[in-house]
């Protein structure tokens, strides 16, 4: 956008946007911080800007002229005929094309030139040799119609998509008023409200909330939700979503100055050509060499011919005559270029592609960009995102334990709980207010998960039913619906009075709510009582509780060192209790990446509260008021004195200056501690330090986790088994990454897991090194993601994938398939993918990676078909036009126009229609430097062609021989060879031409049987003897099949004159099939033959580099220094597990002090950067799981050595390595 001169604010939307990007408190200082903005941006952050009426011209004009619109440009979608004259730029389209305009330009020339043949005088053939030309255009036409009305209709479909979320609703502040907005109506200067799940759609700064905490994850990458306060992270960043409070924030960038806009708009670039694509455009300049070559050297070679039979006068030396004969020669040898070049191929490419991505969708797979699919196919490497991918993007209580002894840890045994919990009986004595048994234990616990929370169940982005709030909490709720309750029940039963809600708090990491509960509303008593629920992390909750309920043993067996009791029981919680809990409940979940939230309680009695309350509680309340305005008095007088000395009011110096003031000194300016209500006490945090931290009930513990998605481990090993290396890249710490990877098949023996921060600071040599073995990347940044994209494609691999954040959409548009996410994908990483996952789930790129592979292997079937028909007919064609009496060829081009573009046009359709199986992913990718055709696929295409060649010559040359009763007079006056007999009568004449006729006609029957049944031969391009698996189940093959056998038949008994055919008997038939059909056993007994034998005659494919071996120990810089105290008297495997804890504990306390490395990257970068520069890896010393190889990289498949033409992939590689570099040097210096 550009800068309006005539701003009347004070800053321009280049310099407010540099507030977040990265974020910058600096400059916020610098620009006056809140205040400063809203004066800057004139306007009232307690009112907002003045509300817009309907029939009043737009009144933010000038404010949209200096800071833009909330929209971003439309992406100019391409016409239809823009994407068509796109397609026609291939090359195989352009040779074609070419072809097409020559064959059609000598066609009119013969058949409506000066030398063509007037009816009026004499019997002419019909004029159809412009046919072939017309019918190249049409097979041009329909191959670029077809690719490009699929590529306009997924375009569309893709729009459509996203059309629902561009428009939503947000609430804003206008005139004093909180109202609905459109984000496209919303300003710079804006006031937004915000509360959990709304997704924010502009940059801004905090102006005031509560417990306000954002998840920014899909705009940064960083897993962990982001509070935002005024002395912590001010900046609300576009693209990130509210998880947790309320607050509102001023809109400092909108539309494209936005953080999200900017991530949008640097992702509109031009696409690569996918590997299919350069390997058909290299066989294309092949082809059309090798077709030039033969036309011009059968052209030499007639023209040759020709001159010697001027010289002996055999030939007519009239003027016309010899032009005549010289166009005729040169018609023939334009004829072995068009036979030469496959124009069946495009069409069988894009039938191939369009039948595939139509199929995917049915699989959950949407193609946006048709070429996707076929590359695909080829990926060697899986770079994966966890949450939503990997995992269900949903915390779950997965196991637990109430009462200590009680425990469950299936979802059958949560389904089941709250019925196993009522079974459980205890003592019946009235007396005892206590909990009594099972059913009393799963009241309180349901009562506690449902009352102190701050979820809820409702409508989310997508429209489904489902819980809105922190993960933690929607994960206990959860947990409540699975066991048939629902938390409404409690949370709006009468007989609950809410008294005072406690947030959760990072800083002592719980949750409280206070409860007055009425037990005549019920049903179980008279009188009122106070019940204070907390939740939060274990060892918090433990700390907080001196008692704790112990249920009989039940359920799931978590066995610790203490009894369990025979009836329910609350017993004081001592020491060996607690330590119980931590070593044998705690640490086994934390051990399994479980984040552990215990809950508990504490009862009062009605009366007993109030004497607390106005007792020991308001006692403390005023204690830490009279501590609160202690500390003022003696800020404001250190203020005073630092003014006095001339010393800067900052932190540091007025913190010194307090140290130097007591509190006799400001006694005497203290203000009076108010009168305090009984609200004013509860909510000061002194009161639930003393209501709520102490003396609490232990009663139960759970384990939650994101858990993996089913299908995920099954998904992974195909991949494995397809050779295709699967990695984890995410934000989470490397303990949770590792344990998911593992779960999911990922993380094998013998195999790396690092971090980002360690991972951005090797170099090329180092990286090179390791990646064969790193399958888990963790606290990645998007940066790490595209530096490893980059460097995989620089190394020669076909890189997919997966992403559903703002963040994840560089990555997505450098790798070579990129894969988002259709439920909670973003907007950018959507533009940014090629495929998009409709149900967010990591199979359905299984079923992507088998459709590709199917669609590879449908055009190399096609491929060995066309190629054996091409090089047989130019064979035959150059061969018969030589040694033809009248320089004829034995197949006229109307025949060769069946054939080449009717016949292999159907067979296109018969074989890109083949449904994949499962054996496709039995076999290693194919890597970008692999040949097209393969050995096997040659050593067919040859076998096959030389057969055919043979067959074709044997029938032509000695056929008048071999069936000399049904060719006699052609057999006694020169066969093919001979003009005719010499001084022949006319019937003699007209004899030996019907019989020549008649023997082309076999000859030209022969040679359409035979490519009949060698397409049921190039249903395989393997060497597996069975052609007919599955084809009862392709109705197109059969049908296809048939109906050329059908049509064969009719142009044999009716082409006559334009195809130059005769009638043939059953037994010249009987032998035309016959021959054809040879080439089923011949294609068998090929096949049996080594390809190595084969392989000698061919060029040698490029080596594969040597598998990977996960036995080797780590190179020098991922070994951590050797630690000499290890002496432990315990088992060697204990020790280094107990070694490998102490050295992770380290490197996690150096991470909390490195406050300098945070502050050299600030903000947001600074987060997802900063960390330990030490190394985070677990390896194994064996490379093996189960006896077996743990991957197909372990037993055959490896990184390939670097391709020959990376160069925009080494473009993309140098340019995420500037910010790598650049950190070094600060690493460097620090």
């Amino acid at each position: 956008m550009e800068e309006n001169t005539n701003n009347p604010y004070k800053y321009t939307a280049q310099q407010l946007s540099e507030l977040v990007d990265p974020k910058n408190p600096e400059l916020l200082q610098k620009y006056g911080g809140l205040k400063g903005l809203a004066e800057a941006l004139q306007v009232d952050v307690t009112k907002g800007l003045p509300q817009q009426k309907p029939d009043e011209p737009n009144q933010f004009a000038e404010r949209e002229a200096v800071f833009g619109r909330n929209v971003l440009p439309e992406t100019k979608s391409k016409s239809l005929l823009q994407l068509m004259w796109i397609a026609l730029h291939d090359r195989i389209m352009i040779i074609l094309s070419i072809a097409a305009i020559v064959s059609l330009s000598i066609g009119l020339y013969e058949d409506f030139g000066p030398n063509a043949c007037d009816p009026d005088k004499e019997e002419c053939e019909p004029k159809v040799h412009w046919i072939e030309g017309v019918a190249i255009l049409i097979s041009v036409f329909i191959v670029i119609t077809a690719g490009s009305v699929n590529d306009y209709q997924k375009e569309k479909q893709f729009r459509a998509l996203n059309a629902k979320k561009d428009d939503r609703k947000v609430k804003a502040l206008r005139g004093g008023e909180s109202v609905m907005i459109s984000v496209f109506d919303v300003q710079v200067g804006d006031v937004l409200l915000l509360e959990p799940g709304d997704m924010l759609c502009a940059d801004g700064v905090f102006i005031q909330g509560h417990n306000l905490k954002c998840d920014e994850s899909a705009a940064t990458g960083e897993s962990d939700t982001i509070e935002k306060a005024h002395d912590k992270d001010q900046f609300i960043l576009s693209g990130s979503k509210v998880t947790e409070g309320v607050g509102s924030f001023l809109v400092t960038a909108v539309g494209t100055n936005s953080f999200h806009g900017k991530t949008m708009m640097s992702l509109r670039t031009e696409d690569e050509d996918t590997p299919l694509q350069v390997k058909l455009n290299a066989l294309a300049e092949k082809i059309a060499v090798i077709g030039t070559a033969a036309a011009v050297l059968m052209f030499c070679v007639l023209i040759i011919k020709y001159i010697v039979q001027l010289c002996s006068n055999k030939a007519s030396r009239d003027a016309t005559s010899v032009l005549s004969e010289i166009v005729k020669i040169f018609i023939s040898s334009i004829t072995v270029v068009v036979v030469a070049v496959p124009e069946g191929l495009p069409l069988a490419v894009t039938l191939a592609l369009a039948f595939a991505t139509t199929r995917m969708l049915k699989d959950n797979n949407l193609v946006r960009v048709l070429n996707a699919c076929e590359t695909m196919g080829g990926a060697t490497t899986v770079c994966s995102d966890k949450t939503g991918t990997l995992t269900q993007n949903k915390m779950t209580v997965v196991k637990g334990v109430c009462g200590r002894y009680f425990g469950f840890d299936t979802p059958e045994q949560i389904k089941n709980l709250a019925e196993d919990l009522k079974n459980i009986k205890g003592k019946t004595d009235e007396s005892n207010k206590e909990i009594k048994d099972g059913a009393e234990l799963l009241d309180v616990l349901v009562e506690g998960i449902s009352i102190n929370s701050t979820a809820f169940e409702g409508e989310t982005d997508d429209g489904k039913i489902d819980f809105i709030g922190s993960k933690s909490e929607t994960a206990l709720l959860g947990m409540t619906k699975n066991m048939g309750i629902d938390y409404r029940s409690y949370r709006e039963n009468p007989c609950y009075e809410t008294v005072q809600v406690y947030p959760f708090s990072s800083a002592k990491k719980s949750m409280a709510t206070l409860i007055k509960v009425d037990r005549a509303k019920k049903g179980n008593g008279s009188g009122c009582f106070y019940r204070m629920h907390v939740k939060g992390a274990s060892e918090i909750v433990l700390r907080y509780s001196t008692k704790a309920l112990l249920l009989p043993k039940g359920g799931f067996d978590f066995a610790g060192k203490t009894k369990a009791p025979e009836l329910p029981t609350i017993v004081p919680l001592t020491k060996q209790l607690a330590e119980d809990y931590n070593d044998y409940v705690i640490e086994r979940f934390a051990k399994e990446s479980l984040r552990t939230f215990s809950l508990a309680y504490r009862d009062f009695e009605e009366e007993e509260f109030n004497a607390y309350l106005h007792g020991e509680v308001k006692q403390k309340v005023i204690e830490a008021i009279r501590g609160e305005q202690i500390e003022h008095v003696k800020r404001e007088m250190a203020e005073r004195i630092a003014l006095e000395r001339g010393v800067a009011i900052e932190e540091d110096n007025l913190v010194e200056i307090m140290k130097e003031i007591t509190d006799e000194q400001v006694k005497d300016d203290l203000p009076a501690v108010p009168e305090l209500t009984d609200e004013e006490i509860l909510s000061h945090n002194a009161a639930l330090t003393e209501i709520g931290n102490k003396n609490l009930t232990f009663m139960s513990l759970v384990g939650i986790e994101d858990p993996v998605r089913p299908g995920v481990p099954e998904a992974v090993a195909t991949c494995r088994n397809a050779g295709v290396v699967v990695r984890m890249v995410t934000g989470d710490n490397i303990n949770t990454a590792r344990a998911i990877a593992t779960k999911c098949g990922i993380y094998t023996q013998g195999g790396i897991a690092m971090e980002g921060p360690k991972f951005r600071t090797l170099t090329e040599e180092q990286m090179d090194e390791i990646l064969p073995r790193l399958q888990v990347l963790a606290r990645s940044s998007p940066t790490d993601k595209q530096i490893l994209v980059g460097r995989l494609k620089f190394l020669g691999e076909t890189v997919a994938v997966t992403g559903d954040g703002t963040n994840d959409g560089p990555a997505l548009k450098m790798a070579d398939v990129g894969f988002s996410m259709g439920i909670a994908g973003t907007e950018v990483a959507k533009e940014a993918s090629s495929i998009i996952l409709m149900d967010d789930n990591f199979s359905s790129i299984v079923k992507a990676l088998l459709w590709g592979r199917s669609v590879n292997d449908s055009v190399k079937k096609f491929l060995q078909f066309q190629l054996t028909v091409n090089i047989t007919a130019v064979v035959v064609t150059f061969i018969s036009a030589i040694f033809d009496g009248d320089n004829g060829s034995a197949l006229t081009a109307v025949q060769l126009l069946w054939v080449n573009l009717i016949m292999d046009t159907l067979a296109a359709l018969a074989l890109a229609t083949e449904k994949p199986t499962q054996d496709m992913l039995l076999r290693p990718p194919q890597s970008k430097r692999s040949p097209l055709i393969t050995h096997t696929m040659w050593k067919m295409i040859f076998g096959e062609a030389i057969f055919q060649i043979i067959v074709n010559f044997v029938l032509l040359f000695a056929g008048p021989h071999l069936f000399g009763d049904m060719f006699d007079v052609l057999r006694d006056n020169g066969g093919v060879l001979s003009k005719g007999p010499e001084n022949p009568t006319k019937e003699l004449q007209d004899r030996f031409d019907d019989q020549k006729t008649e023997l082309k006609t076999m000859v030209f029957n022969t040679f359409v049987f035979l490519q009949i049944f060698n397409e049921i031969n190039c249903r395989r391009i393997d060497n597996r003897l069975n052609v007919f698996s599955g084809i009862h189940k392709n109705v197109y093959f059969i049908v296809i099949f048939l109906f050329i056998v059908v049509a064969q038949i009719i142009i044999v008994f009716f082409g006559g004159s334009a195809f130059k055919t005769t009638p043939l008997s059953w037994e010249q038939w009987l032998i035309c099939i016959l021959l054809g059909f040879f080439s089923l056993p011949l294609g068998m007994v090929i096949r049996i033959i080594p390809d190595s034998a084969f392989a000698a005659c061919l060029p040698k494919n490029p080596e594969e580099a040597a598998p990977v071996d996960f036995t080797q120990p780590l190179p020098d810089f991922l070994n951590p220094p050797p630690r000499t105290n290890t002496s432990f008297s315990v088992s060697s495997a204990e020790r280094h597990r107990n070694a490998q804890l102490k050295w992770d504990f380290a490197i996690n306390a150096l991470r909390q002090e490195s406050t300098l490395f945070g502050a050299l990257h600030g903000g947001r970068s600074g987060r997802a950067m900063s960390g330990s520069n030490s190394p985070r890896v677990q390896t194994s010393a064996t490379g093996e799981m189960n006896g077996r190889p743990a991957s197909f990289a372990a037993n055959g498949r490896a990184m390939t050595a670097p391709a020959p033409n990376a160069f925009s992939a080494k473009q993309a590689w140098k340019l995420a390595m500037v910010g790598v570099e650049r950190q070094r040097r600060e690493n460097n210096e620090v």
